[in-house]
């Protein structure tokens, strides 16, 4: 199946604000420290109260296949990270998978979590990526598969199988970096559109 099937849900071209608005809540996970995501340059970064910036969008939850991409406006210095939530949005309950790109390492390191009462790392490789790229990762049925988008191609970097968590998900933007400008930019997703079916050629006997 290509990937993606959705479409933007927000672009973030809006006036520097501490939040990313209505649409978004924040903490998913519950930590109570008031991390969150924030605008600026029309885009989302860390707004800095915490080490990490993060929220999800509360408009729906969406799946069971689901789907979340992101452009990378600027290569940020530690983490960018996408999360497919189960159950326990906004509490230390939280339960899903985290798709994580970690742009501490030269090249970057991409991680498939399986988020239970800690991170437990599925897979991980290396992969450069800079600005200007995208960052995207699906679940269809038990497999997870973390892309890249590179001068307007995405190709798959990572895939691993896991059954644990497979209901309708929130999905939630998570960015270490403590420094302006915004990171990521074009959020993007939704439940995986299927595409049409492959026709079946009848023979005239």
């Amino acid at each position: 199946m290509a990937f993606p099937t959705t479409t933007l849900l927000d672009d973030f071209n809006r006036g520097t604000a501490s939040t990313l608005g209505a649409n978004w809540s924040n903490d998913p996970n519950g930590v109570g420290d008031g991390r969150k995501c924030s605008v600026a340059t029309n885009a989302a970064t860390n707004d800095g109260t915490a080490s990490f910036g993060d929220s999800w969008w509360n408009v729906a939850q969406y799946g069971p296949d689901i789907e979340a991409y992101v452009d990378v406006a600027r290569t940020p210095t530690a983490r960018i990270m996408l999360r497919f939530i189960t159950t326990g949005i906004g509490t230390s309950g939280m339960r899903g998978y985290e798709l994580d790109v970690n742009f501490a390492t030269s090249p970057a390191t991409w991680t498939i979590y399986r988020r239970d009462a800690s991170s437990v790392s599925l897979t991980s490789t290396t992969q450069t990526t800079v600005s200007g790229d995208g960052i995207g990762a699906e679940r269809i049925g038990s497999t997870l598969t973390m892309y890249r988008r590179a001068s307007g191609v995405w190709s798959s970097v990572i895939s691993t199988s896991d059954a644990t968590y497979t209901g309708v998900c929130y999905i939630t933007l998570s960015i270490q970096e403590v420094v302006d400008p915004g990171v990521a930019d074009n959020f993007s997703g939704g439940t995986v559109v299927a595409g049409p079916p492959t026709p079946i050629a009848f023979r005239r006997s």
